[in-house]
């Protein structure tokens, strides 16, 4: 085997010119070769570089074969790659689907269970207020509770015709009274307020200083003369204040009406 001077490529034996670059190739002639011989052995170089392109056109067949194959391959693989990332992502997601589900359940379960929460808070604090306030109203009650009891009242004409009305009243305040006051209206039997004298005051104002000691009764023989009122029938009775002897006293609120009352002759 030899091989071309210029280019390198392996020629057979017999090569005159190098198929690739056509470079004449350098043989050791024989002497005694007569020239017939060395015209038949010159190679048709048509012939060679047909050779030769048929060679390359194979190589480059071949080639292009492996490229597409290759070309091919690596767009199947791209593809497989592509679809298994889609895939892999739709799993994912709907693995998803469930937390986002719930999340969102909470988020939107969140303002009513705090609505829920905020209206109990409220009912319950307004219930408590209300028990709260019924409570300071009945120990306010049982502050301002007269520490007496009235009993009955007696009204009877005196010689001139004037009421005279008596107030039974018993004490149980656990304290000696020393003084008390009373206002008493009197009504015609219409129910017409009635003003002393049909002009002056709607009402008489009286007071008592007869003591009444803890657990005692008034006496029948205390009464008031309601001069000017001798047209009234029904006599009512209110409790202002009383006062005892250790300096205190107790007094009715405004709206307080501790009263009682009786009729002429009763």
């Amino acid at each position: 085997m030899i091989y071309c001077k210029k280019c390198g490529t392996k020629l057979p034996d017999d090569a005159v010119y190098c198929i690739k670059c056509g470079t004449k190739v350098d043989h050791l002639i024989d002497e005694h070769i007569d020239d017939d011989n060395i015209a038949k052995e010159i190679p048709d170089l048509s012939s060679e570089a047909d050779k030769l392109s048929s060679k390359d056109r194979a190589t480059n067949s071949d080639s292009s074969i492996i490229e597409n194959e290759y070309n091919g391959s690596s767009r199947n693989k791209h593809g497989r790659r592509f679809w298994g990332v889609i895939i892999l992502a739709l799993i994912i997601f709907i693995g998803l689907i469930p937390l986002i589900t719930s999340d969102d359940t909470k988020s939107n379960s969140t303002p009513q269970v705090q609505q829920s929460s905020s209206a109990e808070q409220s009912a319950a604090a307004k219930k408590a207020d209300e028990e709260k306030a019924a409570a300071e109203k009945k120990a306010h009650e049982e502050a301002i509770k007269p520490p007496v009891t009235l009993n009955k009242v007696t009204v009877k004409p005196n010689s001139i015709g004037a009421p005279e009305v008596n107030l039974s009243m018993t004490n149980h305040s656990g304290k000696t009274i020393d003084a008390y006051k009373i206002l008493i209206y009197a009504y015609d039997n219409y129910g017409t307020q009635l003003q002393a004298f049909g002009f002056g005051k709607d009402a008489f104002s009286g007071i008592s200083q007869d003591p009444i000691g803890d657990g005692e009764t008034t006496s029948p023989s205390r009464y008031w003369t309601l001069n000017g009122f001798d047209n009234g029938r029904k006599f009512v009775v209110r409790l202002m204040s009383i006062h005892f002897s250790d300096g205190t006293e107790w007094n009715t609120e405004d709206g307080q009406e501790v009263t009682i009352e009786g009729k002429m002759g009763s």
